[in-house]
């Protein structure tokens, strides 16, 4: 029987039901497409979860092994500081002693022998000092412990790769800066950025870093320079939105940019990266806590990264545009 043979009434149910299935198959399909979007995306967290927890045991493993080395060094001079107070202490007792038997051309001599020992005991100590402790110019104190540990520890490890870290802040920067940021955050951000920055230099044989804590226009600015390589196009459009590193020869992750950028949106900060052209830095990260949450690159490379811009949410600006930091500032 065909389908003209058939009663109007069958026709018009037969059409009816066509008319209401088709629909419902297509919102079980949506949600079956949705619910497969959302297993993935859990699961892509998932993965980079237990990525991040192995880099951060890696990273706390060699942290101890470091600790455990200092300490043992530390153990070494205690020993040997005990020895030397010891034998300072006998020297003082026998020259005592010897005050009551001999003249007084005797016990000068006696004494410019003491006071010589004395001397050579406290040089040998002190190399001994210098043997455990890098040669760290003063590192400016904030007042909040836990930034001034983790700056002093970033700062012993660049300078175990012969990079000097400087860090200079503007006192007004923590009044501002504390109503709005968690000082955890804060020390996770500058572990993270610092970290980037000592690899970057390490691998483009630079040998400068500068962390920088200050009031930009009034907006509280963290700002990191470094002498190393400037990032590549492709990581400024990966930035944030999927792994991306320039050091994948050597581990990098690109877990780093995706915290530093996980920071940017909880606190609404806008990212400035410039690349500049001086003899001490090659590149600038400057984190502005005006609650504009841009994302801004400065290069002299700009019609080349245009060309390659796939993201809607980047402006750049040509590095030769006079004040181009001061243009930056003002969009």
């Amino acid at each position: 029987m065909t389908f003209e043979q058939v009663s109007p009434y069958h026709q018009y149910t037969t059409r009816r039901f066509r008319a209401a299935i088709i629909p419902i198959c297509l919102i079980i399909i949506l949600y079956w497409w949705r619910a497969q979007i959302s297993k993935n995306y859990r699961e892509k967290l998932r993965l980079l979860e237990i990525q991040a927890l192995r880099t951060s045991k890696s990273e706390d493993k060699a942290y101890i092994a470091k600790l455990e080395e200092e300490n043992k060094r530390l153990g070494a001079i205690v020993h040997k500081d005990n020895r030397i107070v010891n034998a300072m202490s006998d020297s003082v007792c026998t020259y005592l002693m010897a005050t009551e038997k001999s003249d007084i051309n005797t016990l000068r001599l006696k004494g410019l022998s003491l006071s010589d020992e004395i001397n050579s005991i406290k040089t040998y100590r002190q190399e001994l000092l210098n043997q455990c402790v890098p040669n760290i110019t003063s590192i400016p104190q904030t007042g909040y412990s836990g930034i001034d540990a983790i700056i002093s520890f970033m700062t012993k490890e660049a300078a175990a790769d012969n990079i000097n870290l400087k860090f200079n802040f503007d006192g007004t920067f923590f009044n501002s800066i504390y109503s709005t940021a968690n000082e955890l955050d804060l020390v996770h951000l500058f572990s993270d950025l610092l970290e980037n920055a000592i690899i970057a230099t390490k691998y483009a044989h630079g040998s400068s870093i500068e962390l920088s804590l200050q009031m930009l226009k009034e907006t509280p600015t963290i700002s990191v320079s470094d002498s190393g390589i400037p990032f590549e196009i492709d990581t400024y459009m990966k930035f944030g939105i999927s792994e991306a590193s320039t050091h994948t020869n050597e581990g990098g992750t690109g877990i780093v940019l995706l915290d530093t950028w996980t920071f940017k949106k909880k606190y609404h900060v806008s990212l400035i990266i410039e690349e500049l052209d001086n003899n001490i830095y090659s590149k600038r990260l400057s984190f502005l806590f005006d609650g504009k949450n841009r994302y801004l690159i400065i290069s002299s490379r700009y019609q080349q990264i245009r060309s390659y811009q796939t993201r809607s949410d980047l402006l750049v600006i040509s590095s030769s545009e006079n004040n181009a930091t001061y243009l930056a500032l003002s969009r």
